[in-house]
């Protein structure tokens, strides 16, 4: 079945024409487009593919940054309010359906293969067994795939605003210092590309750990994306704070993710999602996240025995929204 697919942020619009059988998603037309250059999503759609949609597919799916309830969505950083049998009749369509983003990389796990997802702990993968996944971002996404019908049924969660039990001394002054700060600590307030910089900024002023002279000047001119200065910087090993910012959030992170792993049981895998994980691979493989996954006491076991993987395709939003399309 031929499908039209979109991954809406606040920032970009990515959209994928694909031939769309069972898990299996062939690309047949990609298209991206500044999300705030348009005044709705149909006109986004339109500039992505200025001759026309590839193949006319009938069925569209669309993951936005955004809660979804009763087919309407309003995106969180863009001033879109979208419904899905408006844009159906805007764009031409049998059938629009909108989901949550990180739904869409829940629908979008199944069509992983070789290539799209790094391991880093190998396990004993429970075939038909639940999956769960998670992925710091500009926020925390959690949820899971339970076994459904033959199939896998995605089950959105919240988690990301559950609160933060920490595991370490440095982590319990951590949370402590930044509930000075903000009242409470949830997990995303620390497992977030914003986490990272109240992680560093914990170590600096609550430990001293000071940075060297290239990241002080990045840090205090904000040319980037502090969490993109402190992951680069704290990989290369040479700066004191982004260093120690980076093994902090790996830490977390394995210990974060090794809860979601016993709270659904993910006997069929743990997958890590979002922008950051990727970007700091070569952290992830430090014996440090395995560590603190599987430091679990009576359960330690278990944990040891789900497999983790992290995910390296960049479209795995994309590719669910297509799965989930051609499934409506």
């Amino acid at each position: 079945m031929r499908v039209l697919a979109g991954d809406i942020g606040g920032t970009h619009s990515r959209f994928l024409v694909a031939e769309v059988e069972g898990d299996r998603v062939v690309t047949v037309a990609e298209g991206r487009v500044p999300s705030g250059d348009h005044p709705d999503l149909a006109p986004a759609v339109r500039a992505a593919f200025p001759d026309g949609v590839p193949g006319s597919p009938a069925r569209a799916c669309f993951a936005v940054a955004g809660p979804v309830h009763g087919g309407k969505a309003r995106l969180t950083n863009l001033p879109w309010t979208l419904e899905e049998g408006a844009l159906a009749a805007d764009l031409g369509l049998e059938r629009v359906v909108l989901i949550n983003d990180f739904v869409g990389v829940g629908e979008g796990l199944p069509t992983l293969g070789p290539g799209q997802y790094e391991t880093l702990q190998a396990g004993e993968p429970e075939s038909g067994g639940t999956i769960g996944y998670l992925g710091p971002g500009t926020g925390l996404g959690q949820g899971a795939l339970v076994p459904c019908a033959g199939d896998y049924a995605v089950v959105h969660s919240e988690g990301g605003h559950a609160g933060l039990a920490p595991r370490t001394e440095r982590e319990a002054a951590l949370v402590a210092w930044w509930r000075v700060r903000l009242g409470r600590v949830c997990r995303e307030d620390l497992l977030s590309g914003p986490g990272l910089g109240r992680i560093a900024t914990y170590l600096r002023e609550g430990e001293g750990i000071q940075p060297g002279a290239e990241v002080a000047v990045a840090l205090a001119e904000g040319e980037t994306d502090p969490a993109a200065i402190l992951g680069r910087a704290g990989l290369a090993g040479e700066d004191p704070l982004a260093a120690a910012t980076v093994a902090t959030f790996v830490e977390l992170l394995g210990a974060i993710a090794g809860d979601w792993g016993l709270e659904t049981a993910a006997t069929g895998g743990l997958f890590l999602a979002g922008g950051i994980p990727p970007r700091l691979l070569p952290a992830l493989r430090d014996p440090s996240f395995l560590e603190a996954f599987n430091d679990k006491g009576p359960m330690a076991d278990l944990a040891a025995r789900l497999p983790v993987h992290v995910v390296t395709e960049s479209r795995i939003g994309l590719l669910g929204a297509a799965r989930r399309a051609a499934g409506e």
